[in-house]
């Protein structure tokens, strides 16, 4: 398991204030072998490293260079605008996963937060939480149109059956928002918990009043 957290100092306040610093940027093209691309270099990981490298939350553009760079010869017989416009239209969303994970592990509601970049990528848990003795798998995902086909389509190509699995949907209208930008809030962790407690007293029954104290 690995603790993003360690070695770097990144709070979902600094997250915040690095992208909402600057109004998001999009570009509308879209083209159907980039949006489809079966091998198109994970987001997510190309984010981590990014991040590690420079030891901080990196803005829209500062990732959109990097991603560009770095994968250079994997996405040469794609259309480059459209490239752009699929980093730029991804970026909000895995900002909004690496945001709430900082948020629910400052939250203190849980025993343990942890993400791993290989369970994000294999098995889409965003992250894990611990309460009580128990690990719980959390998939967050968003209300639109576009999360829900991807969602749907990951699931069908993974086939893993995931323990203590929670399934968090998030209407984004509910969301904190900031200069063009939406964040999840404490009021999507206090829902998460909530979820959790359920579980754990359907499952394992443990009361929520044992869990909380």
């Amino acid at each position: 398991m690995i603790d993003l957290t360690k070695g770097i100092r990144l709070s979902s306040a600094q997250v915040e204030e690095t992208v909402a610093s600057v109004t998001p940027v999009f570009i509308s093209e879209i083209d159907s072998k980039v949006e489809f691309a079966t091998r198109f270099p994970n987001m997510m990981v190309t984010l981590w490293s990014l991040i590690v490298l420079i030891q901080k939350y990196p803005s829209q553009n500062q990732f959109l260079d990097y991603y560009l760079e770095v994968h250079k010869d994997e996405i040469r017989n794609f259309s480059p605008n459209a490239v752009r416009a699929r980093v730029l239209r991804t970026y909000p969303s895995i900002t909004r996963e690496v945001h709430f994970y900082s948020l629910v592990n400052e939250s203190g509601l849980f025993n343990q937060v942890d993400y791993s970049i290989h369970d994000d990528v294999t098995q889409g848990i965003d992250l894990k939480v611990y309460l009580g003795g128990k690990c719980y798998n959390v998939s967050c995902f968003v209300l639109t149109k576009r999360s829900l086909h991807f969602r749907e389509t990951k699931k069908n190509t993974r086939h893993i059956d995931i323990s203590n699995s929670i399934e968090l949907p998030i209407d984004l209208s509910s969301g904190k928002h900031n200069n063009g930008w939406v964040f999840f809030d404490i009021y999507h962790v206090n829902q998460l918990f909530g979820e959790v407690l359920d579980l754990a007293w359907l499952k394992y029954n443990q009361h929520p009043l044992d869990l909380i104290c």
